[in-house]
């Protein structure tokens, strides 16, 4: 780098994320219509935690993640592992890339869920994640989940009204889900725990902000 001829570092991570190789997906496909066991499905998702961790190791970075092999997408921790959610049509948006591009659908579509009942912690995947992490990366990692605080986009009135007739109440509930889901990273060994939030989409994404405000709020 040029410059005064003093050095200087530049610190990067990626959140933790990576693009599900194809035949993870593959497999995912699989296991839902019934022709893999769900062994088979982690054996294949510790493959592509493994190929991912590999992968960091080679580009030099210091912290890993497992790349989110076992969720199906980033915010699995809330849509996903918690008890006492419904599926629901998902929001439509357009996702497109840098170029204008539009990505395939099995790239972006998931599964989107809200509170039909009072929440619950039902699956502890972060632990599960950690626990691999720790047996198998160079150095240090991090788990990265969904912020609490987007909560909010789990609540629909003519779904969650009956548990929740303030959707603050849901929210409420999801914070102090993962401050326990927290604690038990912590006390399972991790030492870095990244909480990401994409709610800011709504400021800057016309299509984004009313797709989810026609949806998301109180009728």
């Amino acid at each position: 780098m040029a410059g005064n001829g003093n050095s200087r570092s530049i610190h990067a991570e990626h959140v933790g994320s990576l693009l599900r190789q194809p035949w993870l997906l593959a497999a995912r496909g699989d296991y839902k219509a019934g022709r893999i066991t769900e062994a088979d499905l982690r054996a294949v998702e510790d493959r592509a935690a493994a190929e991912n961790i590999a992968a960091q190791r080679d580009a030099g970075i210091k912290v890993f993640t497992d790349g989110e092999a076992r969720r199906t997408n980033w915010m699995t921790g809330i849509l996903e592992s918690i008890g006492g959610m419904t599926p629901i049509e998902t929001p439509a948006v357009t996702w497109h890339r840098p170029d204008g591009e539009i990505p395939p659908e099995e790239e972006t579509d998931f599964v989107m869920t809200v509170a039909s009942s009072k929440v619950f912690q039902k699956d502890h995947l972060t632990a599960v994640e950690a626990r691999y992490m720790d047996s198998q990366v160079p150095g240090a990692f991090k788990v990265t989940m969904m912020s609490a605080a987007m909560g909010g986009m789990t609540w629909r009135p003519e779904v969650s009204e009956g548990a929740y007739p303030d959707p603050n109440e849901l929210v409420n509930d999801l914070i102090a889900l993962q401050v326990a889901e927290v604690s038990e990273l912590v006390a399972g060994g991790t030492h870095w725990v990244q909480l990401d939030s994409l709610s800011y989409n709504q400021v800057f994404d016309a299509e984004f902000r009313a797709a989810t405000q026609n949806r998301w709020t109180r009728r």
